[in-house]
């Protein structure tokens, strides 16, 4: 397709690579031949994906460092001067927000505004994709499909921190919106990951249950709208959300 042939020799700077989207994310891009540069924690399970699936050859570089450290993270845009940045580090469990809510809001409300603002900083930046959540929304107790006009505001940490991931998104891609970077995020649902691992058969079957097309996103179906998203073939899409979410939003 036009979109990946054009994201050969293109260098990205993905955050959170280490982790399980993360290291298909370089896998996929760096076989499209972009060059791939990472930002991230050390893994945090054993075994990890970026282990097994040997992802270090396809780096470039490789930089171990927090979201809450902003000058490091600015150093590291600085260096590597990358054309694009795909926003994926994050605290992404549900419980894990009640346990620590202060990093949770750290990592994902704040950790995204410091991505944003090195984007802003470094000129070379031409585009961001940020990975967020459907979480976001206010609990809607008739269980109706989310649409885009409706109300921001999950109740637990991590939906909480996650729409605000939607705010930095929709007023960074405003404020540039005539500079020539493009901002955008998307927001899919339950992917299938090494998350399930951690979860009863209970609640995995709860989830199943709000998506009409009854499955889960898989990693490569989230890769292939990012792919796009992050290739110059995408021109004219910025401060917007990208719905993967199985039909349960109706934007």
């Amino acid at each position: 397709m036009r979109h990946k042939a054009r994201l050969s020799g293109v260098r990205i700077l993905i955050t959170g690579h280490t982790g399980f989207t993360g290291s298909w994310a370089c896998l996929r891009f760096s076989a499209l031949g972009a060059e791939i540069h990472g930002y991230a924690l050390a893994p945090d399970t054993k075994p990890a994906l970026f282990d097994l699936a040997d992802v270090w050859p396809s780096l470039k570089s490789h930089m171990l460092g927090d979201l809450a450290d902003f000058d490091l993270l600015l150093e590291t845009v600085r260096r590597v001067q990358p054309d694009l940045i795909l926003h994926l580090a994050a605290q992404p469990l549900v419980l894990a927000g009640y346990a620590a809510p202060v990093r949770t809001f750290m990592t994902n409300t704040q950790g995204t505004a410091h991505v944003l603002e090195a984007a802003r900083q470094i000129k070379s930046v031409v585009g961001v994709v940020a990975v967020t959540t459907d979480k976001v929304y206010a609990p809607d107790e008739a269980a109706l499909p989310y649409a885009e006009d409706a109300r921001l505001g999950g109740t637990d940490p991590y939906s909480a921190s996650k729409a605000g991931v939607i705010g930095l998104t929709k007023s960074l891609g405003k404020e540039l919106a005539t500079s020539g970077v493009l901002v955008n995020c998307v927001a899919p649902a339950v992917v299938k990951t090494e998350l399930f691992s951690q979860m009863t058969e209970q609640h995995i079957q709860y989830m199943l249950s709000k998506i009409p097309m009854n499955r889960f996103g898989e990693v490569d179906e989230v890769a292939e709208m990012v792919s796009w998203l992050a290739s110059p073939a995408c021109t004219f899409s910025t401060a917007a959300v990208f719905d993967l979410s199985g039909g349960r939003a109706t934007y």
